[in-house]
């Protein structure tokens, strides 16, 4: 399971990594409540996603945090918080929202996306 984190205020455009992302992996991917009335129904209907009531729960037992669009609750998460509930703690930044430093002082792989 991956915790992906998407935003609710979402258009194809910003869609599209995600979309890529949900396509091609063989895993389930977890998104809070909150984007369910803006993401496609093939994304709901495709058995890969799962419904998570808050960010924090979008991210337990994951693999990995892909963070694919701007969300204001994960700009500032409590990141001992989420490794206690991630089986790995890896994070994959598309946004490049996080300081590498600070996650990874924190004890969790992290690749930011783009980043030099």
């Amino acid at each position: 399971m991956t915790g992906l984190v998407l935003r609710r205020a979402m258009n194809p455009t910003t869609m599209r990594p995600a979309s890529s992302i949900i396509h091609s992996a063989g895993s389930g991917f977890a998104a809070t409540e909150g984007a369910r009335r803006h993401l496609p129904a093939a994304w709901l209907e495709s058995g890969k996603l799962e419904l998570a009531a808050h960010q924090y729960d979008a991210v337990a037992s994951a693999d990995a945090l892909a963070l694919v669009t701007e969300w204001k609750p994960f700009r500032h998460p409590d990141f001992d918080a989420m490794k206690k509930l991630m089986r790995m703690p890896i994070i994959f930044d598309g946004r490049n929202e996080y300081d590498p430093r600070q996650v990874r002082a924190a004890g969790f792989e992290y690749f930011g996306i783009g980043r030099s």
